[in-house]
């Protein structure tokens, strides 16, 4: 028989056993129950995000987000491939324009329940056509009027005044202005200034005399002002730090970077005026959107409580303060106009007139018909007429292409 201790250590034997069966049950039991939800962006600020879906991660002991992170021009096609084979992401991240390719991405519609009610109603109209295709975060993308103020004393309200204090700056071998002269969101902002349009979300709209007087006007502009035609990044941003010129128009995105740079020299303006009619720039919203229709599957819960969270006041507060962005909360949009100092008060004038880069498949059809038009004019290929011409047709041939099939 076996003796009391014999008995009493069994009994302890088989209670630790039985532990580590339940332990390894329930570890196997939360393996098989945390979701696993695949997220996709483009987005620069590649750890921020990463902080953000760690923070998630960690309070979520159901949902695990993993990230992939694209190069910008690769995303799209990324989405497109993997939606056709079936593989597609839950969740995807980028700007609001890329909601033109709903079809192509087979984008879920976002229902009102999802969206924070502090949401703001300018936001929410990067998003709509017709229908909610995604949530914004933030909004801007917007170009401004950078100067120095230790060349400008009073910056141009319009390019005439401009091209007369030109000459004053080259002789003391100061360049009046860098711009990114062959980017088409530069571009299009001389074209609103010639009341031209390419906003309209049912057919392109380039063929027009506005389109004829803007490539006129913008080759004369070059010219005059000397600006580079290979001006990429360093002429609007480096080279501007350095001084080497006294304008420079640029994004929101380099804002903060500029500030630093400059320091009390930094001064933002709104972009000159042509003939009295403002040049507006494009403005976006960085958007999150669910592609396959991920939000009619079994996974709808889990992608209400990432967009939630991805709302909510706290990692609006971290986009706000970490990113130095206008973030699409009304309670914090309020706070940061009461505290703003004057360039970001100008910063966000510029925002408010700005027009809204809106869901549309004659806009994306549109961009690269424009940027390969504008090329071909510059090296003097076509006329400006010839040029509207060609732009036109090719941005009804892409729109065709998007309208007809998947993979472009």
């Amino acid at each position: 028989m076996a003796t009391s201790m014999q008995l009493t250590h069994y009994r302890s034997h088989l209670t630790r056993v039985i532990l580590i069966i339940s332990l390894i049950l329930v570890t196997s039991s939360y393996a098989e129950e945390r979701k696993i939800i695949q997220f996709w962006h483009s987005n620069n600020s590649e750890l921020f995000w990463q902080s953000i879906i760690d923070d998630f991660n960690q309070t979520h002991s159901n949902i695990k987000i993993q990230i992939s992170v694209f190069p910008t021009e690769e995303l799209k096609t990324a989405i497109v491939k993997a939606v056709y084979s079936k593989q597609a992401p839950e969740v995807v991240m980028f700007s609001s324009d890329n909601l033109g390719y709903r079809d192509l991405f087979e984008l879920s519609v976002v229902s009102e329940d999802i969206l924070s009610p502090q949401l703001t109603a300018s936001s929410l109209e990067y998003v709509k056509n017709q229908e909610l295709l995604g949530i914004p975060l933030y909004t801007g993308n917007h170009l401004v009027l950078f100067y120095n103020k230790s060349y400008i004393n009073r910056p141009a309200s319009n390019w005439q005044e401009l091209l007369k204090q030109t000459p004053k700056l080259l002789q003391q071998n100061i360049k009046p202005l860098a711009i990114k002269y062959s980017e088409m969101y530069w571009f299009i902002a001389f074209l609103h200034g010639m009341g031209g349009e390419t906003l309209k979300l049912d057919k392109p709209t380039l063929n027009t005399a506005e389109m004829v007087n803007t490539l006129k006007f913008y080759k004369q502009l070059q010219q005059t002002l000397k600006v580079p035609q290979s001006c990429t990044y360093d002429c609007p941003s480096l080279h501007f730090f350095q001084g080497k010129y006294a304008y420079s128009i640029n994004g929101d995105w380099e804002f903060e970077q500029t500030r630093k740079r400059l320091g009390n020299n930094f001064g933002i303006a709104p972009l000159p005026t042509i003939h009295q009619h403002k040049v507006s720039s494009l403005s976006g919203a960085l958007t999150i959107a669910f592609p396959a229709q991920s939000l009619s599957n079994t996974n709808r819960p889990h992608l209400v409580e990432l967009a939630k969270y991805l709302q909510s006041e706290k990692v609006m507060r971290r986009i706000s303060t970490e990113l130095h962005v206008f973030p699409s909360h009304k309670l914090i949009q309020a706070e940061i106009l009461n505290e703003a100092d004057e360039n970001w008060k100008a910063l966000i004038s510029q925002l408010e007139v700005s027009k809204k880069l809106k869901p549309s498949k004659a806009v994306v059809s549109s961009w690269n018909a424009m940027a390969k038009g504008l090329n071909l004019y510059l090296n003097g290929t076509l006329s400006a007429h010839q040029t509207a011409e060609y732009m036109q047709s090719t941005a009804e041939y892409e729109m065709q292409k998007l309208t007809n099939t998947r993979l472009q």
